[in-house]
């Protein structure tokens, strides 16, 4: 039974984690947008200087990097690790896709980045550094 409680508890912090995460990449991206694609390296460099940043007491914003028209999150789950067998990876995934994708189609502020076609690609990393899973998305509208 505990570690059936361990898995649940697990699974929900690293959704509710990166679904911050979505959210929180997303507002400097927008407040700092200002037209082109070039400023997605501006963005990038802004959000590096101030190192790696907080989302939530699990996810941690390491950096940000740009290339042609896509914003690159690099994240960390700090208290997560791969080999963890609770942890459903496919899962987790398929969730923070879709929840990232309604953010990036629906969200008023997302509106500039919709108009330049800009792609969005989330990175994620476990606390030892070792690829968790990444995607990358692009509106549907």
């Amino acid at each position: 039974m505990q570690e059936t409680t361990k898995k649940s508890l697990n699974q929900v912090l690293l959704f509710i984690g990166v679904f911050a995460l979505a959210f929180f990449g997303t507002k400097y991206v927008v407040a700092a947008f200002g037209g082109t694609h070039n400023k997605l390296k501006q963005v990038a460099l802004e959000l590096n200087k101030r190192g790696p940043l907080w989302v939530d007491a699990q996810t941690r914003l390491d950096s940000a990097t740009a290339s042609g028209d896509t914003l690159v999150y690099h994240y960390a789950l700090v208290h997560l690790a791969k080999s963890d067998p609770t942890l459903n990876l496919a899962k987790a995934k398929a969730f923070i896709t879709k929840q990232a994708q309604s953010n990036l189609d629906t969200n008023a502020q997302m509106k500039d980045l919709r108009a330049m076609k800009v792609k969005l690609k989330y990175d994620y990393k476990d606390k030892n550094n070792q690829p968790l899973f990444n995607f990358t998305i692009a509106s549907k509208k």
